[in-house]
């Protein structure tokens, strides 16, 4: 009785952890495509932000910091600060 008991112990545990080596890699998220973005009849991008704006519509981050007047303005407002 006591061998059966630990027998299946050891069963229950290696299916157990073969699961959890498997499970974390099929549980892993799935970014979905993203979709097209269509600005509004008559809109257009400012020239500053042109430049940054990447194929797929996708935007440069640091480009349109680097560029964004209102980033430069509250950076020198911050170095004033200290």
């Amino acid at each position: 009785m006591q061998h059966e008991s630990l027998s299946f112990f050891v069963i229950y545990a290696l299916l157990t952890g073969s699961l959890m080596l498997f499970l974390p890699r099929a549980a892993q998220a799935q970014n979905p495509v993203p979709a097209p973005i269509f600005p509004p009849p008559g809109f257009t991008i400012p020239p500053a932000d042109a430049p940054c704006i990447l194929p797929g519509n996708k935007l440069d981050l640091k480009c349109f910091i680097a560029n964004d007047p209102d980033a430069a303005r509250i950076r020198a407002e911050e170095a004033g600060l200290f």
